[in-house]
């Protein structure tokens, strides 16, 4: 698939060529939304993520996102640092107004140095996790398998809380009513 396709907001299956993810939620069922105008990142993400059985939705900015989370149920996102119409930090706010939060993972750029990479890392953002370049495979299966098993608990608990819990479920973070 070429670059400028993935970007427009495709949705495309990805099959695994690799196995040892450890992934357990049946994976082909799950929608990854990858957010960022950075095309290293785009390039170095895909080559990564097509090793997962994962749907994958790449946009460029907070319109699209919007457009695809009133469509589609998103497991995670990763974010660059920088969309066409704001930043990281709007794409986190956006995803954590959802009905059920979506685990965010910050995707820092090959330029990023170290210090701004720690930075990432202390900042209080509410993101589960955040990924360096060199991006590993490794890092890559310890953050999908915390952003799916925090997807489905904050699920579950939404689900099991009903009505009457909304008010507890903010207070504890997990979600917000919208």
């Amino acid at each position: 698939m070429s670059q400028p396709e993935s970007v427009k907001g495709n949705s495309v299956s990805v099959i695994r060529s690799e196995s040892g993810s450890g992934l357990q939620a049946r994976p082909s069922e799950l929608t990854v939304l990858i957010a960022t105008v950075d095309s290293t990142i785009c390039n170095s993400m895909r080559e990564l993520l097509q090793t997962y059985s994962l749907k994958t939705i790449w946009v460029k900015g907070l319109n699209e996102m919007r457009a695809v989370l009133a469509k589609k149920r998103v497991a995670a996102c990763f974010c660059g640092p920088w969309l066409v119409d704001g930043t990281y930090r709007d794409a986190i706010g956006l995803l954590k107004c959802q009905p059920v939060e979506i685990p965010a993972i910050v995707v820092c750029d090959p330029a990023c140095t170290h210090e701004y990479r720690d930075y990432f890392a202390a900042l209080n953002i509410r993101a589960v996790d955040f990924i360096c370049y060199p991006y590993r495979r490794s890092d890559m299966n310890r953050i999908l398998r915390a952003a799916i098993v925090e997807r489905f608990q904050s699920a579950r608990l939404q689900s099991s809380m009903g009505e009457a819990g909304k008010g507890l479920g903010n207070q504890l973070g997990v979600y917000k009513a919208v």
